[in-house]
Protein backbone atom coordinates (compact mmCIF):
# COMPACT_ATOMS: atom_id res chain seq x y z
CA UNK A 1 0.00 0.00 0.00
CA UNK A 2 2.98 2.32 0.40
CA UNK A 3 3.47 2.41 -3.36
CA UNK A 4 0.44 4.70 -3.51
CA UNK A 5 2.16 7.31 -1.30
CA UNK A 6 5.27 9.47 -1.15
CA UNK A 7 6.81 7.05 1.36
CA UNK A 8 9.73 4.86 0.39
CA UNK A 9 8.82 1.17 0.51
CA UNK A 10 12.51 0.30 0.55
CA UNK A 11 13.13 -0.01 -3.18
CA UNK A 12 16.81 0.65 -3.79
CA UNK A 13 17.80 -0.93 -0.46
CA UNK A 14 18.70 -4.46 0.59
CA UNK A 15 15.29 -4.72 2.33
CA UNK A 16 12.64 -3.77 -0.23
CA UNK A 17 9.07 -4.06 1.08
CA UNK A 18 10.39 -4.71 4.61
CA UNK A 19 11.24 -1.10 5.44
CA UNK A 20 9.08 2.00 5.12
CA UNK A 21 10.26 5.54 5.64
CA UNK A 22 10.78 9.08 4.46
CA UNK A 23 13.14 11.96 5.21
CA UNK A 24 10.41 13.75 7.17
CA UNK A 25 9.62 10.88 9.59
CA UNK A 26 10.85 10.24 13.13
CA UNK A 27 11.61 6.51 13.28
CA UNK A 28 11.75 6.35 17.08
CA UNK A 29 8.32 7.95 17.42
CA UNK A 30 6.88 5.74 14.69
CA UNK A 31 8.25 2.65 16.45
CA UNK A 32 6.55 3.72 19.71
CA UNK A 33 3.23 4.41 18.03
CA UNK A 34 3.24 1.08 16.20
CA UNK A 35 3.94 -0.79 19.45
CA UNK A 36 0.69 0.67 20.85
CA UNK A 37 -1.30 -1.23 18.21
CA UNK A 38 -0.31 -4.60 19.78
CA UNK A 39 -0.54 -6.38 16.41
CA UNK A 40 -0.16 -10.15 17.00
CA UNK A 41 2.86 -11.73 15.34
CA UNK A 42 4.34 -8.41 14.19
CA UNK A 43 7.05 -6.16 15.54
CA UNK A 44 8.10 -2.75 14.19
CA UNK A 45 11.69 -1.63 14.72
CA UNK A 46 13.01 1.83 13.92
CA UNK A 47 15.48 2.04 11.09
CA UNK A 48 17.20 4.46 8.75
CA UNK A 49 18.10 3.82 5.13
CA UNK A 50 19.14 5.61 1.96
CA UNK A 51 17.53 4.28 -1.23
CA UNK A 52 19.88 4.03 -4.21
CA UNK A 53 16.92 4.44 -6.60
CA UNK A 54 13.17 5.09 -6.55
CA UNK A 55 11.50 7.39 -4.02
CA UNK A 56 13.91 9.60 -2.01
CA UNK A 57 16.91 8.31 -3.98
CA UNK A 58 20.15 9.28 -2.23
CA UNK A 59 18.33 10.85 0.75
CA UNK A 60 18.42 9.47 4.30
CA UNK A 61 14.99 8.13 5.27
CA UNK A 62 13.79 7.32 8.78
CA UNK A 63 11.06 4.82 9.47
CA UNK A 64 10.51 1.24 10.57
CA UNK A 65 11.19 -2.29 9.51
CA UNK A 66 8.28 -4.70 9.92
CA UNK A 67 9.29 -8.06 11.37
CA UNK A 68 7.01 -11.09 11.30
CA UNK A 69 7.55 -12.78 14.66
CA UNK A 70 4.82 -15.40 14.28
CA UNK A 71 3.50 -16.08 10.79
CA UNK A 72 0.69 -18.28 12.13
CA UNK A 73 -1.04 -15.39 13.90
CA UNK A 74 0.12 -12.28 12.05
CA UNK A 75 -1.92 -10.31 9.56
CA UNK A 76 0.73 -8.51 7.51
CA UNK A 77 -1.88 -6.60 5.51
CA UNK A 78 -3.45 -5.24 8.71
CA UNK A 79 0.01 -4.33 9.96
CA UNK A 80 0.76 -2.44 6.77
CA UNK A 81 -2.55 -0.61 6.81
CA UNK A 82 -2.12 0.42 10.46
CA UNK A 83 1.43 1.52 9.64
CA UNK A 84 0.18 3.60 6.72
CA UNK A 85 -2.49 5.23 8.88
CA UNK A 86 0.00 5.95 11.66
CA UNK A 87 2.50 7.53 9.28
CA UNK A 88 -0.24 9.60 7.62
CA UNK A 89 -1.33 10.92 11.03
CA UNK A 90 2.25 11.65 12.10
CA UNK A 91 3.41 13.33 8.89
CA UNK A 92 0.48 15.69 8.37
CA UNK A 93 0.86 17.80 5.24
CA UNK A 94 4.19 16.18 4.35
CA UNK A 95 2.33 12.95 3.58
CA UNK A 96 0.96 12.64 0.04
CA UNK A 97 -1.19 10.20 -1.90
CA UNK A 98 0.24 9.62 -5.37
CA UNK A 99 -2.01 10.48 -8.30
CA UNK A 100 -3.81 13.48 -9.66
CA UNK A 101 -7.28 12.35 -10.68
CA UNK A 102 -6.85 8.64 -10.02
CA UNK A 103 -5.10 7.65 -6.83
CA UNK A 104 -2.92 4.54 -6.91
CA UNK A 105 -3.88 3.66 -3.33
CA UNK A 106 -7.52 3.26 -4.44
CA UNK A 107 -6.44 0.68 -6.99
CA UNK A 108 -4.24 -1.13 -4.49
CA UNK A 109 -7.03 -1.34 -1.91
CA UNK A 110 -9.86 -1.74 -4.41
CA UNK A 111 -11.72 1.20 -2.87
CA UNK A 112 -11.34 4.90 -2.06
CA UNK A 113 -12.93 4.42 1.38
CA UNK A 114 -9.62 4.50 3.25
CA UNK A 115 -8.12 7.49 1.42
CA UNK A 116 -11.31 9.54 1.69
CA UNK A 117 -11.70 8.80 5.40
CA UNK A 118 -14.87 6.71 5.31
CA UNK A 119 -12.93 4.01 7.16
CA UNK A 120 -9.82 4.04 9.29
CA UNK A 121 -7.52 1.01 9.14
CA UNK A 122 -9.50 -1.04 11.68
CA UNK A 123 -12.81 -0.07 10.09
CA UNK A 124 -11.71 -1.02 6.58
CA UNK A 125 -10.40 -4.38 7.75
CA UNK A 126 -13.65 -5.11 9.58
CA UNK A 127 -15.88 -3.89 6.73
CA UNK A 128 -14.21 -6.28 4.29
CA UNK A 129 -13.62 -9.23 6.67
CA UNK A 130 -16.61 -11.25 5.45
CA UNK A 131 -16.11 -10.68 1.71
CA UNK A 132 -12.43 -11.62 2.06
CA UNK A 133 -13.35 -14.83 3.91
CA UNK A 134 -15.93 -15.69 1.26
CA UNK A 135 -13.42 -15.10 -1.52
CA UNK A 136 -10.83 -17.24 0.28
CA UNK A 137 -13.27 -20.14 0.44
CA UNK A 138 -14.30 -19.70 -3.19
CA UNK A 139 -10.75 -19.93 -4.53
CA UNK A 140 -9.54 -22.83 -2.35
CA UNK A 141 -10.12 -25.46 -5.07
CA UNK A 142 -7.79 -23.52 -7.37
CA UNK A 143 -4.89 -22.93 -4.97
CA UNK A 144 -1.64 -24.59 -5.94
CA UNK A 145 0.15 -23.90 -2.61
CA UNK A 146 -1.13 -23.79 0.94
Amino acid sequence: VFEGTNLSEGRGTTLPFQVVGAPFLNGAELEKRMARHHLPGLHFRRTAFTPTFSKHQGVLCHGVQMHVTNREICNAFAGGLHLLETVKNMAGEQFEWLGKTEFFIDKLLGTDEFRTGKYDAAGLIEAYRQPVLEFSEKVKPYELYK
